[in-house]
């Protein structure tokens, strides 16, 4: 494989690199779409919690005014319970899914990181190969015009 095939190799691969950390970043910018949504949400069941918790007081201050009707508020009251340990325990979910995906956030943006690190060093490396080509073909002319200098003078020596 010649210089210039693996140098075209090479870009490629980049250009193949440059398209993977696009998609990589309109992939992180839906996962904080999504984050936004699923805070927004947690956000909306924790209003609605207060207002259930607000709901269980004035139950709770009906129920000592009406003493024949606390067996079946008390019911009522547990399975308002259940409704809230339910609410909570997706509400925790929820928590705990957003937090896997911020660290899957933060360990993409490294991940993005080492591979602009990984695409500079491949354009210096590039850099310093043009540079090392240009002046091999320099030299090679200079070689070439040496040659020819020294032809000439033993042919004048002759």
């Amino acid at each position: 494989m010649t210089d210039q095939e693996m140098l075209q190799s090479i870009f490629w691969g980049m250009q193949g690199m440059r398209e993977d950390m696009q998609g990589m970043k309109e992939d992180m910018q839906g996962m904080k779409e999504d984050i936004r949504g699923m805070k927004e949400d947690i956000r909306v069941l924790q209003d609605d919690m207060r207002g259930v918790k607000e709901d269980i007081r004035v139950l709770q201050d009906d129920m000592r005014g009406v003493k024949e009707d606390i067996r079946g508020m008390k019911e009522d009251i547990r399975v308002l319970q259940t409704d809230m340990q339910a609410v909570k325990k997706t509400v925790d979910d929820n928590f705990k899914e957003l937090m896997i995906v911020e660290k899957i956030a933060l360990q993409n943006q490294e991940d993005i990181k080492d591979l602009n690190q990984k695409y500079d060093t491949l354009l210096i490396g590039q850099d310093n190969t043009n540079l090392v080509l240009r002046m091999v073909e320099r030299q090679s002319g200079e070689i070439k015009d040496l040659r020819g200098r020294v032809e000439r003078l033993e042919w004048q020596m002759a």
